[in-house]
């Protein structure tokens, strides 16, 4: 009975371990979301981490006007549609994008790229590659 209690004292004290420790680690400050949209055969889903403001100035301040930005926090932010779409007669082929943007004080330049990269942002800067842009939308 005596070994059995230590087994079992023994195995809460991983479990607490691992809850206290191991997730911590992998959670990010700003959840990951996704949103759904679908209609009839059409289904699109937009994965991005939902950045917390926490009393900063975020456009013209943290994210600089006229950069280019990852949208998003954490990892890249991905846009996935099932069917073409037609963006002010710009057209999006079916397929699975990173998505990025260009805030502006009077517009914004919203970019879909063919490469989904794992965070977003590397040693150099941004993991974008201009040349992987499928299309990209300027609006007011």
């Amino acid at each position: 009975m005596k070994y059995l209690w230590m087994v079992f004292g023994g195995a809460l004290l991983v479990v607490i371990i691992f809850v206290v420790f191991v997730r911590e680690e992998g959670e990010f400050k700003s959840p990951q979301d996704k949103q759904t949209f679908t209609d009839g055969d059409l289904k699109v889903d937009h994965v991005y981490g939902r950045p917390s403001k926490r009393d900063r100035v975020i456009f013209g301040g943290l994210v600089p006007f006229d950069t280019i930005w990852r949208t998003g926090a954490n990892e890249a932010t991905e846009f996935h549609t099932n069917q073409d779409l037609d963006f002010g007669g710009k057209p999006l082929k079916a397929g699975d994008y990173s998505m990025w943007a260009k805030p502006g004080k009077e517009t914004w330049s919203l970019y879909f790229n063919s490469v989904i990269p794992d965070w977003g942002i590397n040693e150099q800067g941004l993991s974008r590659d201009a040349a992987n842009d499928a299309i990209v939308i300027t609006a007011p």
